[in-house]
């Protein structure tokens, strides 16, 4: 299973606009694929928003929704200047690979 997180920098005076776009994109990939968003914001830095698509078995095909979902609803265009959405994809160790926890020294 892999999860993906997807960030970027929304236009200040796009704000309003790019929360409809995203609960729309939201709404449609949970309608249309059964993936259910989860979004985020930086603490100190509101307008840096995270989308994380968790447990998903073909990524890439999801990601790819996304980004055209993201289009569709406008919520590209909604970026800061010079702005894109990064995707990042993560899965968890397998059991053999997983690291050792160890306790670190003073603790």
């Amino acid at each position: 299973m892999i999860d993906c997180y997807v960030y970027y920098r929304v236009d200040q005076t796009r704000e309003a606009a790019a929360r409809v776009a995203l609960a729309a994109l939201l709404a449609e990939l949970d309608g249309t694929e059964g993936v259910r968003g989860t979004v985020f914001r930086k603490v100190h830095e509101p307008l840096l928003w995270m989308e994380v698509y968790a447990g998903l078995t073909d990524a890439d095909a999801v990601m790819d929704r996304v980004d055209a979902l993201a289009h569709k609803h406008g919520l590209v265009a909604c970026l800061a200047g010079n702005e894109r959405r990064h995707v990042e994809q993560f899965a968890a160790f397998s059991p053999g690979d997983a690291p050792r926890t160890t306790a670190l020294p003073g603790h």
